[in-house]
């Protein structure tokens, strides 16, 4: 049993070490929060890993953490006999002066103390307010803790952010595949013969669309659309243009999509 005028005056001491131990415990909970997600996020990218469940277990893991945390540091016990020794390790000239202080017990029967052991305690109160020695914690280690804490949640929730909007990279492939995708238009940019035909073909990637449009534009005309045909069950469009006698350019048009301009230039052999 410590006096208790004695008590008030390590007490200052006593909370910051609570302290202390708290902001530790918070940092390592998000630390561990953090590994959490670095593993689930790489199990999700190379083993398809459902990014719902990871992110329930993180949130399981965290509030597992915080709560362990707060349990850990509220069945601390305050150990002044553990701080009384921590000051006297800063200031060896006490000679042990605060420390016999906090072992001093009263007397079971009267539970008082002594007139020696009350000689012991009021100096060693008058030593501890004389060095101011409740200042004793040193704040660089609170305020280390702290930094450690804020820094280790900020990794914690970008991991957890990352984790919740990356994409499978597996994802984007199937989305495209389920999609109607134009692949290919060919001849694309092309020189024809003067007079002669040309034929485009336009292949698809994914569900065909219900029908594909050839807009031809030549020089000083309106826009000219023809209707490609679909080649049997194949993603493929084709169509003609019967005879190309001027430079001109086209585009194929699908489910409200339209490609770029192709041009197709004009050229004659010498006679």
């Amino acid at each position: 049993m410590i006096e208790r005028l004695l008590q008030s005056q390590l007490e200052p001491v006593a909370r910051r070490q609570r302290q202390l131990r708290l902001w530790r415990s918070l940092a390592a909970c998000w630390a561990v929060t953090a590994l959490a997600g670095v593993v689930f996020l790489w199990s999700s990218s190379s083993f398809s890993l459902d990014r719902r469940f990871a992110l329930i277990a993180i949130a399981v893991i965290a509030l597992g953490g915080f709560t362990a945390s707060l349990l850990y540091v509220r069945r601390c016990r305050r150990d002044y006999r553990q701080i009384a020794r921590q000051i006297e390790r800063e200031h060896p000239d006490l000679h042990s002066l605060l420390i016999t202080a906090v072992e001093q017990q009263p007397d079971p029967k009267t539970c008082q103390f002594n007139y020696l052991q009350a000689r012991v305690i009021r100096e060693a109160i008058l030593e501890v307010q004389a060095r101011k020695l409740i200042a004793f914690e040193p704040g660089g280690s609170l305020r280390l803790a702290q930094v450690a804490h804020l820094c280790a949640l900020a990794v914690a929730m970008t991991i957890v952010a990352m984790l919740a909007t990356t994409e499978r990279p597996g994802a984007g492939i199937l989305a495209t595949r389920g999609a109607t995708a134009l692949a290919s238009v060919e001849p694309g940019d092309v020189s024809v013969e003067k007079g002669t035909a040309l034929f485009v073909m336009a292949r698809f990637s994914g569900p065909p669309p219900a029908s594909a449009t050839l807009v031809i534009a030549e020089d000083g005309q309106e826009p000219r659309r023809l209707s490609l045909e679909r080649t049997l069950a194949d993603p493929v469009f084709g169509g003609s243009i019967p005879e190309v006698n001027s430079a001109l350019s086209y585009a194929v048009e699908y489910s409200g999509n339209r490609t770029r301009d192709y041009r197709v230039k004009v050229f004659e052999y010498p006679k």
